[in-house]
């Protein structure tokens, strides 16, 4: 999708590192990840910010990266974790998805 619709090209890897003091660091993403509308100006960025956490009685957490994204973003599957982030308007159905390694 980055190289058919975003016109990325040399597309390095992408990391989203989360700390446990509360703080995130995002490497070499792709800028349309912070752009509204998630239009593409082909370039990459490092973001830093907050992260927070918070569940209700139910067990429906709300995972928010500030800055770039929040809501039921963070997945389990097949005891794997998954981050998913959304590319501009979240009914595109387009995003990103950083796998816990």
């Amino acid at each position: 999708m980055m190289q058919y619709e975003g016109d990325y090209i040399n597309i390095p890897e992408s990391y989203l590192i989360v700390h446990d003091n509360g703080t995130y660091d995002l490497k070499n993403a792709p800028d349309w990840i912070m752009d509204d509308w998630g239009k593409s100006n082909k370039n990459y960025i490092d973001h830093s910010g907050n992260w927070s956490l918070s569940c209700d009685g139910n067990g429906h957490c709300i995972f928010e990266l500030n800055d770039i994204s929040t809501g039921n973003i963070l997945q389990k599957k097949d005891g794997k974790l998954y981050v998913l982030l959304n590319i501009g308007d979240p009914d595109s159905c387009q995003g990103m998805v950083y796998e816990k390694q």
